[in-house]
């Protein structure tokens, strides 16, 4: 099988995106204090939206990084192997 990367603003947080891509996906873990991956404007809505999900291939190295005001989100980042 090949492998496959999936990513973006899946507008909800990471164990609901883990739940619902089921067994085979893995979602990127970002570090314990990351840097919100939608700087938090109102409401109760998740900061953390945008993610790197893989199947058969591994994950390491995920941050968030600043897009300085280019884009109401922030840059996902993350080392993907097959």
């Amino acid at each position: 099988m090949a492998a496959a990367v999936l990513l973006g603003d899946f507008d909800t947080d990471r164990a609901t995106v883990a739940s619902a891509m089921g067994t085979g996906f893995t979602v990127a873990g970002l570090p314990s204090e990351p840097l919100p991956t939608r700087p938090h404007t109102s409401g109760s809505a998740s900061e953390w939206i945008g993610h790197v999900v893989v199947q058969g291939a591994g994950l390491s190295s995920a941050a968030a990084e600043t897009m300085d005001g280019l884009s109401d989100h922030n840059l996902v980042r993350a080392t993907v192997t097959v």
